[in-house]
């Protein structure tokens, strides 16, 4: 059958099955995302150093992963207007992994892509957290959104910390 398909859609049979073990590795981990499915992780606001990121301009993304840390019906609860990001360099499934928390817990993720870009500019900081917006569940969804400061407006907000 993957013969089929790949010759059907002008694709090696090495690709057909590159997104076939993709798709299950994505079912694997929904499947244990359901089977344990909410991990209370909290932070106390108050004992960390934190850095307030508000005032740079950002851009609102979806919480990633939130589905893993808080029940739909906890959502409102947690979410909010101000969250702080983690770093979490030790995370075993990426090392630039950010983690979100609203009213100190844990509610998921910043996008790998993004945590990337922004890892390098956050790890030398003496912080351990940084402030940010964001918005909780609106009508007729349950999604926590974050605003995540725009790299090239972060790196100059450094530079000119470091500067002054």
């Amino acid at each position: 059958m993957g013969i089929e398909i790949a010759e059907r859609h002008g694709l090696s049979v090495f690709d057909v099955h590159d997104e076939y073990m993709k798709e299950i590795d994505r079912l694997d981990r929904r499947e244990e995302a359901l089977a344990n499915p909410v991990k209370a992780e909290s932070v106390e606001p108050m004992s960390l150093t934190v850095l307030d990121l508000r005032e740079l301009p950002s851009i609102r993304m979806r919480i990633k992963g939130s589905a893993n840390w808080v029940t739909d019906a906890e959502r409102g609860k947690v979410g909010g207007t101000e969250y702080l990001l983690v770093r979490e360099p030790n995370n075993r499934h990426d090392t630039s992994a950010i983690a979100v928390h609203g009213k100190g817990r844990k509610v998921g993720y910043v996008s790998a892509a993004k945590a990337a870009a922004l890892a390098p500019l956050l790890d030398p900081l003496p912080f351990d957290a940084f402030r940010v917006g964001g918005t909780s569940v609106v009508e007729n969804s349950i999604r926590l959104w974050v605003d995540i400061p725009k790299v090239v407006e972060l790196r100059q907000f450094l530079k000119a910390r470091d500067a002054g």
